[in-house]
């Protein structure tokens, strides 16, 4: 699987910013529609997830950086900031542990680390 950018509450301009932005890593943008943020985050990839599903709000823009080799990462998030695309505060990386969270719930958790690094 070719690494993928899940992307929830873009604008359309800045969706696009950064799909093309991807289109230069060789990575797929996944816009995740309002109806899908209470969805399994290893469900919107085709990985079984089971039958949970959990919140579904999603309030600020956030992106799920899936499939990425360490070194492939570090390009992106590079590449991210040098070509200019606008920044989005909530980022996280898909691991074993959070591929059955749904959207919601993982906004939640980046939520509290925002607050307890005092940001």
């Amino acid at each position: 699987m070719s690494p993928t950018v899940l992307c929830y509450a873009l604008s359309d301009a800045r969706f696009a910013a950064l799909a093309a932005l991807c289109r230069t890593q060789g990575c797929i943008p996944r816009r995740v529609a309002e109806t899908e943020y209470a969805r399994p985050l290893g469900a919107l990839l085709g990985f079984p997830a089971g039958s949970r599903s959990g919140s579904g709000a999603v309030l600020e823009e956030m992106l799920v950086l899936c499939g990425f080799s360490p070194d492939a990462l570090d390009e992106f998030l590079a590449a991210f900031a040098a070509q200019g695309v606008p920044r989005v505060a909530l980022k996280a990386v898909l691991t074993p542990s959070n591929a059955g969270w749904s959207g919601g719930e993982l906004y939640t958790e980046l939520l509290r680390e925002r607050q307890a690094m005092g940001k």
